[in-house]
C-alpha cells in the first residue's frame, strides 16, 4: 500500500486544548461560543481541516449543545464499552482483503482520540436541517436509515470532513429537494462518537465486480445493517467514483462513519455557516 499524509483528510481532537470532560456540559439547549475563546477557534479550525474543493464555507456562529437525555444515554453506551474493555478499533480479524481494511483502519485511526478511561471517542459532522435541531436537543441523532437508505449500511452517518457536511447541509446530495441558494446559512452539529468495532468498507470484499454500490446497499430496497460482530462501519470515498470507495483508501477525499444506533452519538456544537 502507499502512504500518504493524512493531514488533509483527518483533525485528531487533543485533550490538551480540547478537555478530557469537555462533553459533560449539564447544561440542555443552546449557548454561543466567544469567538475569542480557544474553545471557538478550535471547533474552527475543525471546520476548515480536509477540504479538497476551492469553495468557501464561512463560520456565522458557534454554539455549545447540551442535550440532557441523549447525554446520560452516551454515557451510559460509553460505559458499557468501557466494561467491554476494548482495545481499539483494530480488534477485529477480518477474512479478506485485510491490508487494504487495515489501511483504512489507519486512516481512520489518525482522527481517534484516546480517552483516560480506555474509550476510543472522535468528532465527526453531520449535516441537519436547522428546524429539527431543537428535536435532537431532545431526542439525539435519529438513524438515517428510518428515513432514507444510506449506501454503507443503516446507522447514524457522519463525516470527518466538515467540506462534505456541508454539502448535505445544503441538500446537495438530495433528490427530493433542490440545494440552498449560496449565501443562505445552514447548520452543522459536531458531535462525539464511540465507535467501538469498526469494519472498513472496500472495494475488493465489498462491491460485486461491475455494480456501482457496495452490498450494504440494495436498490429499490435499502441499505442493510451493521455488519454482525461490529458496532460502525467506515467508507473512505472518492469524488471522482461519485462518493463510493475507490480500490485505495488513500485516494479517497472524504470519510462516512455509519455508526448502528444514535446512543453512540453525542451533538456538541451547532456550526451555522454560508457559502460564500
Amino acid at each position: 500500500m502507499r502512504s500518504r499524509s493524512l493531514s488533509t483528510v483527518a483533525f485528531k481532537p487533543s485533550v490538551v486544548s480540547f478537555g478530557e470532560g469537555s462533553y459533560l456540559w449539564t447544561g440542555h439547549g443552546l449557548a454561543p461560543l466567544d469567538p475569542s475563546s480557544a474553545e471557538f477557534n478550535y471547533v474552527a479550525a475543525f471546520f476548515k481541516a480536509g477540504r479538497c474543493t476551492p469553495r468557501t464555507f464561512e463560520i456565522m456562529s458557534i454554539e455549545i449543545v447540551g442535550c440532557r437525555d441523549p447525554h446520560q444515554t452516551y454515557l451510559l453506551h460509553r460505559n458499557r464499552m468501557r466494561r467491554q474493555r476494548k482495545e481499539g478499533i483494530k480488534n477485529i480479524n477480518f477474512d479478506c482483503d485485510i491490508p487494504t481494511k487495515m489501511a483504512a483502519l489507519d486512516r481512520l485511526s489518525a482522527s481517534v482520540l484516546q480517552r483516560q478511561d480506555g474509550v476510543k471517542e472522535m468528532l465527526a459532522w453531520c449535516g441537519v436541517k436547522d428546524s429539527v435541531v431543537p428535536n435532537i436537543i431532545e431526542n439525539g441523532l435519529t438513524a438515517i436509515g428510518t428515513t432514507d437508505s444510506g449506501f454503507f449500511g443503516t446507522g447514524v452517518y457522519l463525516t470527518l470532513q466538515a467540506e462534505y457536511a456541508c454539502m448535505y447541509a445544503l441538500g446537495e446530495f438530495s433528490d427530493k429537494v433542490a440545494p440552498l441558494p449560496k449565501g443562505t446559512h445552514a447548520t452543522l452539529l459536531l458531535c462525539w462518537v464511540s465507535v467501538g468495532n469498526v469494519y472498513p468498507v472496500t472495494q475488493a470484499a465489498d462491491y460485486t465486480p461491475g455494480t456501482w454500490h457496495s452490498k450494504h446497499y440494495v436498490p429499490g430496497t435499502g441499505s442493510l445493517g451493521i455488519r454482525t460482530g461490529f458496532t460502525a462501519h467506515h467508507a473512505a470515498v472518492s469524488k471522482a467514483m461519485k462518493y463510493q470507495v475507490p480500490p485505495d483508501p488513500l485516494d479517497a477525499d472524504y470519510d462516512e462513519v455509519v455508526v448502528a444506533e444514535s446512543a453512540q452519538t453525542l451533538p456538541q456544537y451547532r456550526v451555522v455557516f454560508k457559502e460564500v
